[in-house]
């Protein structure tokens, strides 16, 4: 926790000839006090995964741990400063390809072990103005274009510059991303990419029900997937209903050497009755007539098109260009103390309406203490057109201190 401290003043110290003239008459002193008036917090996550695929690849079985340590500075004229450091470790059976420890005959877990500073940045405050720099967290919306992949050990974070602005009625941001650290850091060289070289900017803006977005996405070492994005989403919410809608259009950008343009459009609708939720959700990512489809390769993806992670690089497949329409219908509420799920899918292509598969998922969580939570977890996709019939289980539990 020391050495955390003393890197936290070091982050503050950079800052310092900015500010050095804001009547402050000793800054270090003043960064220092800082950080001794700052708060650790602090988590570990233990999670069990099984994956079973129809293939000749071996079932895995990974058990990990993700232990997180966090400190955070107190705030001195509008300055503060974070820094977050992860470590993901086995702990039990390791029987898993986790894409960086060489075990390709092991269907993938993509939690490779190893160890990193998952955020590390200085913040400046001031009214409804912030502005941050650094390696941070960045979440827009339900994370559908941009996210942080929460559900893996290893968050995806980035190397990225922020200004935030909170009105009254008036909500907006804007992130130059230099670069994306993705999930698949780890010890080792994964089979993926561990990083995006990004020249990439991110434009949001919330007033009432609608939001408009301007994404503008640049990786110089995945051209592929370069695109400029820009859309609408609008959410209303009713007393025991509520309604979504989005749309979004995509076309190539930067060093893309594809030339293509694709539409994504959502609608969905949540109703509340005797304690239970009815979800249903209509959702199309768009093909340009089989060359390439509507891709969002920041996004916190397990979230959608159901937690099997089937369609994770549909985008960038090339066996896979024909678009995908995800109809799922969901019911959610609590029994005895515990949240429980149940989602259906029925996958098709947007250009052929030929089916591609389906998928049930389920979910029981329960909180066993304002600190613990435990959560048993369950994904089955059946394949007609594309990929293997596969099926996961987790079980976790999440310990925050």
């Amino acid at each position: 926790m020391l050495i955390m401290r003393k890197l936290s003043i070091a982050c503050l110290c950079l800052l310092s000839p900015l500010y050095a003239n804001q009547s402050m008459a000793n800054p270090l002193a003043d960064l220092s006090e800082a950080a001794e008036q700052g708060s650790f917090s602090g988590s570990l996550r233990y999670r069990f995964e099984q994956v079973d695929q129809d293939n000749a690849l071996t079932n895995a079985n990974a058990s990990t741990l993700k232990a997180r340590m966090t400190f955070t500075s107190a705030t001195i004229n509008g300055w503060s400063s974070l820094l977050e450091l992860d470590h993901v470790t086995t702990f039990g059976p390791d029987d898993y390809n986790s894409t960086t420890n060489g075990k390709g005959s092991y269907s993938v877990v993509a939690d490779p072990e190893g160890s990193n500073v998952n955020q590390g940045y200085v913040k400046y405050q001031s009214g409804a103005n912030t502005f941050t720099l650094g390696r941070q967290r960045i979440l827009l919306g339900n994370q559908r274009y941009v996210g942080g992949v929460g559900w893996r050990q290893n968050e995806q974070t980035y190397n990225a510059f922020t200004y935030a602005y909170q009105g009254d009625s008036l909500t907006g941001s804007y992130s130059y991303l230099s670069g994306v650290n993705r999930i698949f850091q780890g010890d080792g060289t994964s089979a993926q990419a561990e990083f995006f070289d990004s020249d990439s900017h991110l434009l949001n803006l919330s007033k009432g029900n609608l939001n408009a977005y301007i994404y503008a996405l640049d990786f110089k070492n995945s051209a592929a997937l370069s695109s400029l994005t820009y859309g609408l989403d609008y959410k209303k919410v009713y007393d025991d209903l509520s309604l979504t809608a989005a749309l979004a259009q995509q076309s190539d950008y930067g060093d893309n050497p594809t030339s293509y343009t694709a539409l994504y459009y959502s609608f969905g609708a949540d109703y509340k009755f005797e304690g239970a939720t009815l979800t249903a959700k209509y959702e199309v990512m768009g093909s340009d007539d089989g060359i390439a489809n509507f891709a969002t390769p920041l996004a916190t993806l397990h979230a959608f098109d159901g937690w099997a992670d089937i369609f994770l690089g549909t985008a960038s497949s090339a066996g896979f260009t024909d678009g995908l329409v995800d109809l799922s219908l969901g019911i959610s509420g609590k029994l005895k103390g515990v949240d429980l799920a149940l989602i259906y899918h029925d996958f098709s292509g947007d250009n052929s309406g030929d089916s591609i598969g389906s998928e049930i998922d389920a979910v029981a969580t329960y909180k066993l203490s304002d600190k613990i939570t435990t959560q048993l977890k369950y994904a089955n996709y059946s394949a007609d057109s594309f990929s293997l019939d596969t099926s996961k289980v987790w079980f976790m539990t999440t310990l925050s201190f």
